[in-house]
């Protein structure tokens, strides 16, 4: 599930701005338990934030560049794998910074996942094929050819646009949002 960034608590929002991520929307997944390693490419370094959302604090632990190397043995970012319950209220953001800009995912308790969760949508076969060859394929001819073998209508699009899904600029190219990539779920295609 993908959540707009300006939605989230202020508290989220603060520590997401403190690891550097800009991106407008970010990965969300429900988890019972977590690990703290986080591992790095090259030229980046992994990061873990805590944040506690009745308070507001956050406190993040940050990885060696590169990730695990003999220099930091006790680096938790690097190393740590062992499973630790999340507790309720808060929320774990692990990802990496560097050199190709900043990704990050957030791990929430199962309890707060219906907070975030937006409301289910229906969609006919032609808008859920619509909305999957805009997530998963580029632009260009690839998608053209995609959708037109899957029969997506140019009123298919246009309801996703109308619906909120799919956003067109005023050239005329349509690209997903947010709420495009919630509706469209787990669908894969087949």
């Amino acid at each position: 599930m993908y959540v707009a960034v300006k939605t989230l608590a202020p508290a989220l929002r603060s520590a997401l701005a403190a690891v550097g991520f800009k991106r407008a929307d970010i990965s969300v997944e429900a988890r019972e338990t977590v690990t703290l390693d986080y591992p790095a490419d090259d030229g980046a370094r992994g990061f873990a934030t805590l944040v506690d959302l009745e308070t507001g604090r956050h406190e993040t632990m940050i990885g060696s560049w590169g990730g695990a190397n003999m220099f930091s043995p006790r680096n938790r970012v690097d190393l740590d794998r062992t499973a630790r319950p999340l507790p309720p209220g808060t929320v774990l953001v692990k990802g990496q910074n560097g050199g190709r800009g900043c990704f990050a995912h957030l791990y929430v308790h199962p309890d707060l996942l219906p907070k975030l969760l937006p409301a289910p949508v229906e969609l006919t076969q032609g808008e859920r094929d619509g909305l999957y060859c805009h997530i998963s394929l580029k632009s260009g001819e690839y998608r053209r050819e995609e959708l037109r073998r899957r029969r997506v209508t140019q009123a298919d699009l246009d309801s996703l646009v109308a619906r909120g899904f799919l956003k067109r600029n005023a050239a005329g190219s349509t690209q997903v949002t947010v709420e495009g990539k919630n509706a469209c779920g787990n669908y894969r295609g087949y």
